[in-house]
């Protein structure tokens, strides 16, 4: 066994999981983030005696996830990748630790790569890790589950068949007049009491981290005229020119997609497709991006000079805005934890899961996504057991922009995570 000096939860948790492993082929660890269920899992592992492992998680967590089983010590062999390398590593192992799993969760219909596990894992035990099991919709359960023969859900073969007996199926109507089920609205009693058998909860503070309070700050950036112009002519016009190029927004979709990105100060235009006359193929290049207002990098440098920052952006062109103004910037999680004067860069998408940003004074988001899962992932990247100051977070809103309706949708959408921790709050009262 390894002799690797855990926290005393650890453990704990770990021998829970392998008494639900053994009875029932799966467990899924709700624990939040920054509790260390990596090495949890790994943990497992180990006791349960497996002889080979799998761990899928997101490109960035691999460098963190691989130090930690080297450390620990472990002995078992491990294949550790990011989800996007699963389809040409698919041999056969004797246990899946799917990290971020919450990621698995598209619905109705499953994504590739729950394809992929549902035929290959077969009788293997599965780990499921995530802070944030169900984000959005109790709905999204069922197609993480699904990859396991052992799920609670096994007996239906698919979403819909599921959706007769744990969502109400409510029809919607589009501004076209196209109508469409919405599965979302999962009957949330019934999704966790079928679930519980399976889930290990655990939260920050039974872990005993000594500050858990996320502090949060909105700064509201004024944008030059020549924003506003665009921003006004665009929903007027639905069509803007940038520097030679036209930029059009034909439906209410894409006028949307260029006032969010209008809002930063940036735009990107449209991909261009050209076609070879003689050989018939088609080309698509990326559309050229431009940078019209840096006010919020500008702000940032202003304000944060000697601060330890780290910066979520949510377009291409804001992350070369936030470069050619802040110096000294990494993309890379553990040279910035390193270093005193590295200034962490990352698109919310790809960043806000599974990264380590410790040791940021403060997280500023320079603008933000509809994404409920990216918003609680990304929040919780700075805290840490041994943290002792609140994490700090900054949103830099544009006065004239759609931000802060962004930020009020995702804020809405929280209680379906924190319903799988408020269950664990009840039993605690009832159990007293």
């Amino acid at each position: 066994m390894s002799t690797f000096n855990f926290y005393k939860h650890q453990p704990e948790i770990a021998e829970k999981a392998v008494n639900i492993l053994k009875s029932r082929g799966l467990v899924y660890l709700a624990i939040e983030m920054r509790v260390g269920k990596t090495l949890i899992a790994m943990l497992a592992a180990e006791m349960l005696g497996v002889k080979n492992v799998i761990f899928l998680t997101k490109k960035k967590a691999l460098s963190s996830i691989r130090n930690d089983f080297t450390l620990a010590g472990f002995k078992y062999n491990i294949t550790i990748l990011n989800y996007e390398q699963y389809p040409k590593n698919r041999n056969h192992y004797d246990l899946y630790i799917l990290d971020e799993a919450h990621s698995l969760s598209t619905y109705p219909k499953p994504n590739k790569t729950v394809q992929l596990l549902q035929k290959d894992i077969n009788n293997a035990y599965v780990i499921f890790l995530s802070g944030t099991p169900t984000p959005e919709s109790f709905s999204q359960i069922f197609n993480q589950l699904s990859v396991s023969i052992y799920s609670p859900f096994k007996m239906y073969a698919s979403f819909y068949k599921w959706a007769n007996d744990y969502v109400v199926v409510k029809q919607r109507v589009l501004q076209s007049g196209m109508r469409f089920n919405d599965y979302s609205n999962a009957k949330k009693e019934d999704v966790l009491s079928a679930i519980e058998p399976y889930f290990i909860r655990y939260k920050q503070e039974d872990a005993g981290f000594k500050q858990v309070e996320i502090k949060e700050y909105i700064r509201f950036i004024d944008l030059n005229d020549e924003v506003l112009n665009f921003i006004h002519q665009i929903k007027i016009d639905k069509v803007i020119e940038v520097n030679g190029s036209k930029i059009i927004a034909d439906t209410p979709v894409k006028v949307l997609s260029k006032i969010h990105q209008l809002s930063s100060g940036t735009i990107k235009a449209d991909n261009k497709i050209t076609v070879n006359k003689e050989t018939g193929l088609i080309t698509e290049v990326d559309g050229e991006r431009f940078i019209i207002d840096d006010s919020k990098a500008q702000w940032i440098k202003e304000k944060f000079v000697g601060k330890k920052i780290a910066i979520y952006y949510n377009f291409i062109a804001e992350k070369e805005a936030i470069q050619k103004t802040i110096p000294n910037t990494t993309e890379s999680p553990d040279e910035f934890n390193q270093s005193t004067d590295k200034v962490f860069i990352s698109q919310i998408q790809s960043g806000s899961m599974g990264v380590n940003l410790s040791t940021a004074e403060y997280l500023i988001f320079y603008n933000i996504n509809f994404s409920a899962t990216h918003y609680w992932q990304a929040r919780a990247r700075m805290q840490d057991i041994n943290r002792t100051t609140p994490s700090r977070i900054v949103y830099l809103f544009s006065n004239q922009g759609i931000e802060s309706k962004v930020y009020d949708t995702v804020k809405n959408k929280k209680d379906f995570t924190l319903a799988h921790f408020r269950k664990l709050e009840k039993e605690i009262k009832q159990v007293a």
